[in-house]
């Protein structure tokens, strides 16, 4: 089965998963080793992509708020989404 790993909370499932399977006896500890360090791998690019998302919309804020184009509303509308992105 071919999986999508977009969010931590898709990498938390598929680690639950892993360690449930394991426990009731199917997979192996070398397959379960191996699953969770690609977990760990994928976790930091989900991080890393989620922190550069999250930097590009901040720096598009204040170059607007800079030039003066971006009112108060705004601001909060993208401060709000930034925080969203975060906790996913």
């Amino acid at each position: 089965m071919k999986r999508r790993f977009k969010t931590l909370d898709d990498i938390r499932r598929y680690a639950a998963d892993v360690i449930n399977r394991l426990e009731a006896g199917e997979l192996d500890d070398a397959g379960a080793k191996t699953r969770m360090y690609c977990v760990n791998v994928i976790t930091g690019v989900v991080k890393d992509s989620t922190l550069e998302s999250r930097i590009a919309s901040i720096e598009e804020v204040l170059a607007e708020k800079q030039t003066g184009v971006i009112d108060h509303d705004t601001w909060v509308i993208a401060r709000e989404s930034a925080k969203e992105e975060a906790t996913q």
